[in-house]
């Protein structure tokens, strides 16, 4: 259960356990939700071992989080009564959520007892029931004997009706079923009802109210809760407006740490005492400006205003601020339309940003408070027609179970009895069954009727959503083919960058064979025999030969290149001073002059030096070449 923590004191770490705190609530909120799914989960069967052994382990759970809550709250009652004394307000609101959360917790161990205690007596019965089975079983073997083949003519017939009967059974069940699945959301929105039409609102007004709540929290019974609470704060439906939109900001930004009904139950009480209160404070501490003072300044400098100067001076916080802001308004209501205000100012952003940032959660929750509210009321007329039956048929009912108890006791006269009551059962069904019938046959017309009238739209909607299952499954097969593709190339480039250390060792093994092959063949070593005598020795006679060819070709052009040079030059290329004169033309001229050039190239030659890396290649060759023109009887070629 949601548990007053009282005001906000000033103590060390009072912000982490007020959120310690809404947890533990939370989890006590949740294991009671599991308890009724417990006990609706063996609805009719609830004293069975399988369903108390379920209500025992959930009572454990709740009971140790109820043990960390009890804690909790005795650690805040000592700090509370060291800080203030044990008579303060806020240690005796302390104290008394101490005292509730420990009737709270003795609830939960008797529950837990009575619980065991009834699975003690439970197991007792059944090893009694088992030993007397035991002995009806002995005289029974033969009975069963005789009745197995006509059990077995049977089963063929049952076969076929069982399964006609199980589908009109379970569709039969889940139309029942609505009014339990519904049954808490039903008896939630009872208690809203009652709350605004309470402060004068009209159902309309608690079913929005509850809707915007549920959009932003998404849980019936906080919803439920805080949409109450709602009901006895506002003045009118724009403040209801305006309380949603400033829940929507402090769930945007602090979420379950500053719990929404928890703010709105501390603004309603900081309305009526004029003092802040419980989670309020957070909100105003956490959620204001820096420097934020509320309007509160420093009046003018007389007597009176000399207490609330100091008041102002000393003030630290939004919450003193806030405080001082407080004392200012004369009635309830402007002490309320200042709440409003600080917290809108404060939290409107964060509003607009909560709804833009969960457009489509809130989308959600919408729709599924309108499925609640249609479902709701059609499990309200399920619940109805439960009750008519029950009206119907069960004072019939019971007067034939009672009869038959007499019978069952040898009652004077309780032949006679059960057999009245039995034609009266019967009579009674007898009465009502056609009602009930027609009733039946009208749902499933309107139903018929309602599907043919809506045929075209439903084949439509069909249509679409067979269109929709096409695209999603197309992209989810391109979506598969992509991931598929890229896992392939990388799985392949993977497996090369893994093994590409061995395919150069195969690749250096598989030609270091060749070559090996090659050299084998080729009586290749060092040196090589077949290269040295094979290649080598006739490259070089042939080098030799082929170069001797050459340079007797290469002396003729150069000599008929120079006689080429002592042609007389085209008239005026050579200025007159420079020609020869007199016999020196003579001596010069034709061949002679030819000879005398070629001779001065090869003395220049002769004396030029010729380098290839650092060594001098000129006389080498010269050398090598008079060597070799000298063996074969030549003249120098160099001179």
């Amino acid at each position: 259960m949601s548990v007053d923590i009282g005001p906000r004191i000033g103590v060390d770490g009072e912000a982490e356990f007020r959120k310690s705190l809404a947890n533990i609530n939370q989890q006590i909120k949740t294991l009671g939700s599991e308890m009724k799914a417990v006990t609706s989960a063996f609805e009719g069967n609830e004293h069975s071992q399988e369903a108390l052994a379920a209500q025992a382990d959930v009572l454990n759970r709740q009971i140790d989080a109820q043990e960390q809550k009890l804690s909790a709250l005795q650690s805040m009652l000592e700090q509370s009564a060291q800080r203030y004394g044990e008579n303060d307000t806020r240690t005796l609101r302390w104290a008394q959520a101490v005292q509730d959360a420990t009737a709270d917790l003795n609830r939960m161990r008797n529950q837990l007892s009575r619980t065991e205690r009834e699975m003690d007596g439970l197991t007792d019965s059944t090893d009694d029931a088992e030993d007397a089975m035991d002995d009806l079983s002995g005289a029974s073997d033969g009975l069963i004997g005789g009745l197995a083949d006509l059990k077995a003519g049977f089963d063929l017939v049952w076969e076929g009706l069982g399964a006609i009967m199980d589908i009109g059974s379970q569709a039969v069940q889940a139309f029942f079923d609505l009014a339990d699945a519904t049954e808490e959301y039903r008896t939630a929105q009872g208690k809203l009802n009652t709350a605004f039409e309470a402060a004068g609102y009209g159902p309309e007004t608690a079913s929005k109210a509850y809707t915007e709540f549920y959009k932003i929290l998404g849980d019936t019974d906080t919803a439920t809760e805080a949409s109450q609470l709602l009901a006895k704060l506002a003045d009118n439906e724009k403040d209801i407006a305006t309380w949603t939109q400033i829940a929507a900001g402090v769930a945007g930004t602090f979420g379950d740490s500053l719990p929404i009904e928890g703010l709105i139950e501390a603004a309603n009480e900081t309305a009526k005492v004029g003092q802040v209160t419980g989670a309020l404070a957070d909100a105003l501490n956490w959620g204001s400006l820096a420097g934020e003072t509320f309007g509160v300044t420093l009046r003018e400098n007389t007597k009176a205003n000399e207490e609330w100067n100091k008041a102002v001076t000393e003030a630290s916080s939004a919450e003193d601020y806030f405080n001082l802001a407080l004392q200012a308004c004369s009635t309830e209501s402007e002490r309320n339309q200042l709440i409003m205000d600080a917290l809108s100012q404060s939290y409107d952003q964060a509003s607009d940003a909560f709804y833009r940032n969960n457009e489509e959660l809130v989308k959600t929750r919408e729709n599924q408070a309108l499925a609640q509210e249609s479902t709701g009321k059609l499990g309200g007329a399920v619940q109805d027609l439960k009750n008519d039956i029950n009206t119907d048929f069960t004072p019939a009912l019971s007067g034939v179970v009672d009869a038959f108890a007499d019978v069952v006791e040898g009652a004077d006269g309780a032949k006679e009895k059960l057999s009245a009551a039995i034609s009266e059962l019967i009579s009674e069904y007898s009465e009502k069954l056609p009602e009930y019938a027609a009733l039946g046959a009208d749902i499933i017309e309107s139903v018929g009727q309602g599907m043919i009238e809506n045929s075209d739209q439903l084949v439509s909607a069909g249509e679409d959503a067979m269109e929709n299952f096409r695209k999603i499954m197309l992209e989810l097969l391109l979506s598969m083919g992509k991931s598929m593709g890229k896992n392939l190339i990388s799985g392949m480039l993977q497996g090369w960058k893994e093994n590409i250390a061995w395919v150069e060792t195969q690749f250096v093994q598989s030609g270091g064979g060749l070559v090996g092959a090659l050299k084998r063949s080729f009586g290749i070593h060092s040196p090589s025999t077949v290269f040295r005598d094979q290649v080598g020795r006739y490259m070089a006679q042939g080098i030799g030969v082929g170069f001797t060819e050459e340079m007797a070709q290469v002396t003729r052009q150069v000599n008929q290149s120079m006689a080429q040079l002592s042609e007389p030059p085209v008239s005026g290329s050579v200025p007159a001073s420079a020609r020869p004169t007199g016999s020196a033309a003579a001596e010069t001229g034709g061949a002679g002059s030819a000879d005398a050039i070629a001779a001065a190239i090869r003395s220049a030659l002769q004396g030029a030096g010729v380098y290839l890396n650092g060594r001098r290649v000129g006389v080498l060759v010269t050398q090598s070449q008079n060597s070799a023109a000298v063996a074969r009887g030549q003249s120098q070629v160099y001179v």
